[in-house]
């Protein structure tokens, strides 16, 4: 017999499958170890982030159990089966595994029930075709026994089902290793471990089978994927045993940065904008889409100030500011520098904290201080004058009433009654004052702005007489809204400073003009006029400037302010040396039809 009959005979005598007993061994240990990893994961079940992770050991040890029956079958039909049993599990596990995963890193908005259903509807139709391939060979067009084999297996002509379901899986596998590697660089010491375990246990099963779908599998026949879950069993056991894997999950940077109410933004080492985060987006008006790869100069070019201190390379906290009056906004910044190593800054992490509401808080404290200090002092200095006289005159006629002749005795009397009513005047205004200050809520309505200008003139009677002013008015009114009994105090105030500094005689001019939706109010006179320095200070709390030598409280302008702001509107002065001045204030023009509304 020739030599090669000789070596046919002896391949036709080899058994079948020679490895399939040694295959069925190592798959049940890769079974127990399955097996009791998701008991443990089980256990733990109710942790935070463990709902994907407990799906996916299932699907694991059910994959690895199908597999381990498909190795004891010796015919088409029933490796068959239990192949085309394999891939409910095989589906599922791709997709609990990349949601686990996305979970784990942070990203667990992503996994909306929406996502997930279009994540799932590959994998459900690849299982609903393999077990209706028979119909339309769309996963496999042929199948045939195996003999050559090392353990039981089929041969397959893979259909083109089979390519969209496998490209679909790398894709998802792609998807959870990128993850996994952003998170091992980004994550601290502990969290880099946990997720340098968990990239080992996609990555063992993921190049398994790489070699499958290349028939390069060191055993003919025996698909490396469901062994190669061992060492994701592993990875997963010293994962909750060491790591504390479940114990100890990362927060999601979701949960802290992306919901942060404070504005954080990442720059590298050159200055340019490498993240931010929605708050941040909302500061600064710009998209992340658009900010990242800036540079710091381009992105924050309201704050230079803020540019020049990302560059110092030193961590600090200070007060930054942006915008001018109303709408200007306050904010706490930290500067925290992200080196690489101890000499080479690896770039700066700014955070913003919105302290606008304390910062005004804080100023108002200040000026309510102020104030106060100030009030205190014009008080004391406008009571006392007044007060000095009263008791000069009444210690005079109380010791010597005798020797005043009636006449002496009445011009004395006066003096002591228009004291009293001066000092009645500064009382009184001190409680409007306080009223405007501590009043919640005031009710408008359309003034009769006549009536209101006359009552004023009213009570201005005997100065006007005294002066010899004239008064001249416009033949009507604007219809305003406001509070009768203050703005007849700002009309008051306004008539008594015109008469008091204007020319000799004083000549008062009144008038109002329509600014669309407000009306402007202004009392004009022939005095010697402000200085431009002096202006700003006019309408400040208890001031009265050095000029002015005439009687006054030095409480009227201010008090004109805080009346005219409560009721919408604003106050001002316009003066020119020698040639007079006017002092006005605005109102909000009362809609047609309007009764009464409120201002708070």
């Amino acid at each position: 017999m020739c030599l090669c009959s000789s070596i046919c005979i002896r391949v036709d005598k080899m058994p079948m499958w020679p490895y399939a007993t040694h295959a069925v061994t190592f798959m049940s240990f890769t079974v127990a170890i399955s097996t009791l990893v998701m008991l443990w994961i089980w256990q733990r079940r109710h942790a935070a982030q463990a709902g994907y992770l407990v799906a996916s050991t299932i699907s694991v040890t059910l994959w690895s159990i199908g597999y381990l029956i498909e190795l004891t079958q010796r015919d088409v039909a029933g490796l068959s089966f239990w192949n085309r049993t394999q891939y409910l599990f095989i589906q599922a596990t791709l997709v609990t595994w990349t949601a686990f995963v996305i979970q784990y890193t942070g990203n667990g908005h992503w996994l909306t029930p929406l996502r997930l259903v279009a994540a799932s509807t590959i994998p459900a139709l690849t299982v609903l075709f393999a077990w209706t391939n028979d119909r339309h060979g769309l996963v496999w067009q042929q199948i045939t026994l195996n003999r050559a084999g090392a353990v039981p297996s089929t041969l397959s002509v893979r259909g083109p089902w089979y390519w969209i379901a496998a490209g679909y899986s790398y894709l998802l596998i792609l998807l959870a290793t990128f993850l996994l590697i952003r998170a091992l660089i980004r994550s601290p010491e502990l969290y880099r471990r946990q997720a340098g375990m968990l990239l080992i246990g996609v990555l063992a099963p993921w190049l398994a089978n790489i070699l499958h779908l290349a028939n390069l599998e060191p055993i003919p026949g025996l698909e490396l994927t469901p062994f190669a879950f061992t060492l994701t069993n592993i990875s997963f056991a010293w994962n909750l045993f060491h790591n504390r894997l479940l114990d100890i999950m990362p927060i999601a940077r979701a949960a802290i940065v992306e919901r942060m109410r404070d504005a954080v933004i990442v720059l590298d080492a050159h200055m340019r904008v490498v993240d931010l985060n929605p708050a941040a987006q909302a500061l600064l008006q710009r998209t992340d889409v658009e900010s990242i790869g800036q540079h710091v100069d381009h992105l924050l070019h309201e704050w230079p100030e803020l540019s020049d201190q990302c560059r110092s390379g030193t961590d600090k906290q200070t007060e930054v500011s942006r915008g001018e009056g109303p709408n200007r906004q306050t904010f706490d910044l930290h500067l925290y520098s992200l080196r690489e190593t101890r000499w080479r800054s690896g770039g700066v992490l700014i955070v913003l904290h919105d302290i606008t509401e304390q910062a005004r808080a804080a100023e108002q404290r200040e000026l309510l201080i102020q104030e106060l200090d100030a009030f205190a002092h014009t008080v004391a200095h406008d009571l006392k004058t007044p007060l000095t006289s009263i008791i000069a005159y009444s210690n005079l006629l109380s010791s010597h009433y005798e020797q005043f002749d009636p006449e002496r005795v009445k011009r004395y009397l006066n003096t002591i009654a228009q004291t009293s009513f001066k000092m009645n005047n500064i009382i009184d205004e001190l409680l409007l004052l306080s009223s405007v200050r501590n009043q919640a809520q005031v009710e408008t309505s359309p003034l009769d702005m006549q009536q209101i200008v006359n009552n004023a003139r009213q009570r201005l009677n005997t100065l006007v007489e005294q002066s010899g002013a004239e008064i001249q008015e416009p033949e009507t009114w604007p219809i305003v809204l406001g509070y009768t009994a203050w703005i007849e105090e700002v009309w008051v105030n306004y008539l008594s400073n015109a008469i008091k500094y204007g020319g000799q005689p004083p000549h008062v001019e009144l008038g109002a003009t329509n600014q669309g939706k407000y009306a402007r109010f202004w009392v004009r006179d022939n005095g010697p006029g402000i200085a431009p320095e002096e202006q700003g200070r006019l309408f400040a709390m208890f001031t009265r400037l050095d000029q002015v030598k005439a009687e006054g409280y030095g409480l009227g302008l201010s008090i004109v302010r805080r009346i005219v702001t409560r009721l919408g509107g604003e106050v001002g002065v316009e003066s020119e040396k020698g040639k007079g001045s006017t002092f006005w204030f605005t109102l909000p023009i009362a809609p047609t039809g309007q009764n009464k509304g409120k201002h708070e």
